[in-house]
Protein backbone atom coordinates (compact mmCIF):
# COMPACT_ATOMS: atom_id res chain seq x y z
CA UNK A 1 0.00 0.00 0.00
CA UNK A 2 1.19 3.30 -1.08
CA UNK A 3 0.86 6.51 1.55
CA UNK A 4 2.27 8.88 -0.27
CA UNK A 5 3.25 9.91 -4.13
CA UNK A 6 6.82 10.69 -2.84
CA UNK A 7 9.51 8.02 -2.07
CA UNK A 8 11.18 7.85 1.28
CA UNK A 9 15.20 8.23 1.62
CA UNK A 10 15.94 5.17 3.01
CA UNK A 11 19.05 3.48 2.01
CA UNK A 12 20.85 6.98 1.98
CA UNK A 13 21.18 10.94 1.11
CA UNK A 14 19.39 12.60 -1.55
CA UNK A 15 21.41 14.19 -4.73
CA UNK A 16 23.62 16.96 -3.84
CA UNK A 17 20.82 20.30 -4.00
CA UNK A 18 18.12 18.37 -3.51
CA UNK A 19 15.80 18.22 -0.29
CA UNK A 20 17.70 15.08 1.27
CA UNK A 21 21.31 15.94 0.36
CA UNK A 22 22.14 16.18 4.73
CA UNK A 23 21.02 13.79 7.06
CA UNK A 24 19.11 16.99 8.96
CA UNK A 25 17.32 17.60 5.59
CA UNK A 26 16.71 13.74 4.67
CA UNK A 27 14.67 13.89 8.12
CA UNK A 28 12.52 16.56 7.40
CA UNK A 29 11.83 15.85 4.08
CA UNK A 30 10.89 11.92 5.26
CA UNK A 31 8.88 13.66 7.60
CA UNK A 32 6.96 15.69 6.40
CA UNK A 33 5.96 12.94 3.06
CA UNK A 34 5.10 10.55 6.55
CA UNK A 35 2.76 12.99 7.55
CA UNK A 36 1.05 14.74 4.69
CA UNK A 37 0.57 10.90 3.33
CA UNK A 38 -1.00 10.44 6.05
CA UNK A 39 -3.48 13.14 5.48
CA UNK A 40 -2.14 15.67 7.97
CA UNK A 41 -0.88 18.83 7.87
CA UNK A 42 3.21 19.50 7.91
CA UNK A 43 4.21 22.96 8.98
CA UNK A 44 8.05 23.61 9.36
CA UNK A 45 9.59 23.87 12.75
CA UNK A 46 11.29 27.90 13.02
CA UNK A 47 13.09 27.49 16.47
Amino acid sequence: MRVSPRDLFADGLGEAGGDGDTYQKMLVANTRTIVEGLGGKYSAFKP
